[in-house]
């Protein structure tokens, strides 16, 4: 009686299978792998491209924090100036991956060689600065470096951009006007604590010990501050409702089932 049940199970499965209208065949867009094309590219560029630059930027404020770490030794971080010197740094780690972040969130720069270059010049100098927390010329340079590749990169941004990318042409004047100021501003940085690092190097002064990290680190907590204001009223004026507009997205919720 089993034996029979199950052939007429399989049977009807198979006059099922038979009978259920045949699936449309896929179109170029659902192949594996997708071809080439102008709509794969897009894609690619709108959607992977800042996926693979935050990776990026982020394995390299992880490898920056692991070093910083690692050097407890070298600084005594219970005593004043070691402390300062790691909220410095730790500070620059901060604005970094947030300025990647909110870059990518709004515009996504064509890739570039220049911009590749300085992008790694950037890392690599923040790595040398952390790694040379214990010692400030050393520390005060890579700091500088890095403000200076910033600065650099932001002047890069006012050449990749174009008028095309924006719906409003005047995004682009107040964007352009932005990044010129930001540039123009950590290069002065820059050339400020090159400058701090190089009289500590000649007078020793413990004074200059101490007014560096905290130089820097009230800057680079100034920079972060203004960046988290371009950042609420860009995505104010792109998204609506905006997720800093707090009233909008409550009647929302309210409105939701």
């Amino acid at each position: 009686m089993f034996p029979l049940l199950s052939v007429l199970v399989i049977l009807r499965f198979i006059q099922r299978k038979k009978s259920a209208p045949s699936s449309p065949p896929p179109s170029s867009w659902e192949t594996i792998p997708q071809p080439i094309s102008s709509q794969r590219t897009a894609v690619q560029y709108s959607e992977l491209l800042p996926q693979v630059h935050l990776t990026l930027v982020s394995v390299f404020q992880g490898v920056a924090i692991a070093i910083l770490v690692s050097r407890f030794d070298d600084v005594d971080p219970l005593r004043l100036p070691g402390t300062i010197y790691y909220l410095a740094s730790l500070m620059v780690v901060v604005l970094i991956w947030f300025m990647y972040s909110w870059g990518f969130v709004t515009f996504s720069y064509p890739l570039h060689a220049w911009r590749t270059l300085l992008e790694f010049t950037l890392m690599a100098a923040e790595v040398f600065a952390f790694a040379f927390v214990g010692n400030p010329p050393r520390w005060a340079f890579g700091i500088a470096a890095t403000a200076l590749a910033g600065g650099c990169l932001r002047l890069l941004n006012i050449h990749l951009a174009h008028p095309s990318h924006y719906e409003q042409p005047d995004m682009h004047r107040s964007d352009n006007r932005r990044e010129g100021a930001a540039a123009w501003s950590y290069m002065l940085f820059a050339l400020a604590v090159a400058g701090a690092g190089v009289a500590y190097q000649i007078t020793s002064s413990m004074y200059l010990r101490v007014i560096l990290p905290l130089g820097v680190g009230a800057i680079a907590t100034f920079f972060l501050g203004r960046t988290h204001a371009e950042v609420a009223r860009d995505i104010a004026t792109l998204l609506t409702p905006s997720p800093w507009r707090y009233d909008e997205w409550r009647q929302i919720l309210k409105k939701a089932p």
